[in-house]
């Protein structure tokens, strides 16, 4: 399954490639609008690290950004997101005082804020491809949070981030657009399962916690353009 999404990741950016490439071959369109609002409705898939993707399955990511433009279709821009992740119902392990027929979901709540910068390039005049980067903080949250035998927990952590995206969209009303978005998401905490107790339900290797939390985004935008630009 990660060969097989690292390789539409690249399959897709070398498609959208290609047409950015081709449209250098015809005439130049820009954005008509100063500011625009971008909602991602996203399906996210986590890649790492080891504990976390094997533990978590990604529900939903719903994120967006006011942005600027700047010159040469360059924007700059404000995001936040709110992403779900999802333990799939473990059996609990039998013990004193345990019923085996109990299942564990603990839930992971994301939730991100930060700035970033964009490029937007018009192959067509209500068509264009965008790519950008995103840097901020993240802040997150572990919920339903079991444990067989109480341990300390730690149900909370907070992290820098980086995010890069691109996608393609087209314009379908005059201040409206739709589009397709990918995105590639590196979270700066090593995820470690032992904090909140998915030790005591699940077995892991000693390598398993080695790395930061990172995942792959695919959905849907929608683009909304208002205060056009003086001619």
């Amino acid at each position: 399954m990660f060969i097989k999404t690292i390789s539409f990741f690249f399959g897709f950016c070398l498609f959208l490639l290609s047409i950015a490439l081709k449209g250098q071959e015809t005439d130049s369109y820009s954005s008509p609008f100063l500011l625009d609002t971008r909602i991602n409705l996203l399906a996210p898939h986590p890649l790492g690290n080891a504990a976390f993707m094997n533990t978590f399955n990604g529900v939903y990511t719903v994120s967006g950004s006011e942005n600027v433009h700047l010159f040469q279709n360059f924007y700059v821009g404000i995001c936040g997101g709110n992403s779900l992740y999802q333990v799939p119902q473990y059996t609990l392990v039998s013990g004193a005082g345990v019923n085996t027929t109990n299942y564990i979901n603990t839930l992971c709540q994301m939730n991100f804020i930060g700035l970033n910068l964009g490029h937007d390039y018009y192959f067509a005049p209500k068509g264009f491809l965008s790519s950008a980067i995103s840097v901020g903080q993240n802040f997150s949250k572990f919920t339903d949070v079991q444990y067989v035998t109480k341990v300390p927990i730690e149900p909370l952590f907070s992290a820098a981030y980086v995010q890069v995206s691109g996608g393609i969209h087209f314009v379908v009303e005059d201040q409206m657009g739709l589009g397709f978005t990918i995105s590639y998401l590196y979270i700066n905490h090593q995820f470690n399962p032992d904090d909140i107790a998915l030790n005591q339900y699940k077995g892991y290797g000693a390598g398993d916690s080695k790395g930061n939390i990172s995942a792959f985004e695919v959905g849907f935008t929608i683009y909304l353009g208002y205060v056009k630009k003086k001619r």
